[in-house]
């Protein structure tokens, strides 16, 4: 998961947990969802797959699987209408996708919700120093620590 999303310098996760997600986002007023991804094989399994928005959010390749992903979606129904309202003649849902930000803000304290945080594998160990520096610069006291993914297991 560090090649994959954590290309180049700077690699750094931070560790919740679903009931914290939950927690955080328990004010949100537009409808939300939370569930573990389905996997799926493409070729195979999804010609009698339900279609409808929500099922097509929480529906990934089976080659992600090792992932265990969890999501929370927020629909914004009214950003959605406000899009295909503005469509013009020739428009695609794929030009009024495009135009929808990937992504909702939502505000939350991280201080309540981060449990501690990881540096990535690959990282030198100045980048532990530097995110500790940070954080004591903001007055924050999350545990942390490297990875030890590239280490060798125990059989």
């Amino acid at each position: 998961m560090w090649d994959i999303y954590g290309r180049g310098e700077g690699t750094v996760a931070i560790r919740s947990t679903v009931g914290q997600l939950k927690e955080a986002l328990a004010s949100e007023r537009r409808p939300l969802f939370i569930g573990r991804v389905n996997y799926v094989r493409w070729n195979v399994e999804t010609s009698g797959l339900n279609i409808d928005p929500i099922s097509i959010c929480f529906r990934k390749d089976q080659s992600y699987k090792h992932e265990e992903e969890v999501r929370a979606v927020i629909l914004d129904g009214e950003l959605l209408g406000y899009e295909i309202g503005r469509a013009q003649e020739g428009d695609t849902m794929s030009n009024v996708k495009a135009r929808i930000p990937p992504g909702i803000e939502v505000d939350f304290d991280p201080a309540k919700y981060v449990n501690d945080i990881v540096v990535g594998p690959r990282e030198h160990s100045r980048m532990q120093d530097l995110v500790e520096a940070i954080l004591k610069h903001y007055g924050l006291s999350w545990k942390v620590t490297s990875s030890n993914r590239l280490q060798r297991r125990s059989e």
